[in-house]
């Protein structure tokens, strides 16, 4: 499945009550490796110490697998709108490309030197120097 919400989206997160939580719902949550936000899958309730507590399955849009239930604690709210091109992904989008330019330099670089080296008549240490 196509991602829903790219990178450099702006989103616009509201509180949500436990008991109103449904599947397709898209979560921003507590994860163990940061703040996530995935799409819910189905409500589960999960039996901890005698006690039922519901919880929620969510996957991310491009994975093929689910994510371990979450309890409802550990969620901080619902997606309610998604902002695309509104600017405040620039900072990421112009790092993406700056990488892409650094790369695209160093290839054109590799290749003048590359021609360069190619020049008739010039012998390899006259070659050499003349590239610093």
């Amino acid at each position: 499945m196509q991602q829903a919400i790219q990178d450099g989206d702006m989103l616009t997160v509201a509180p949500i009550a436990p008991e109103q939580v449904r599947a397709g719902d898209v979560l921003l949550y507590h994860a163990v490796r940061g703040l996530l936000v995935h799409r819910v899958v189905r409500v589960v309730q999960m039996q901890k110490c005698g006690t039922a507590e519901d919880s929620v399955i969510l996957r991310g849009d491009a994975s093929e697998t689910c994510d371990d239930p979450v309890p409802v604690s550990r969620i901080l709210g619902k997606v309610v709108q998604v902002d695309r091109d509104s600017g405040a992904g620039m900072p990421t989008r112009w790092a993406r490309w700056a990488k892409w330019a650094r790369m695209a330099v160093r290839a054109v670089r590799k290749k003048l030197v590359i021609l360069k080296n190619r020049v008739p008549g010039k012998t390899r240490p006259e070659r050499i120097s003349q590239l610093r």
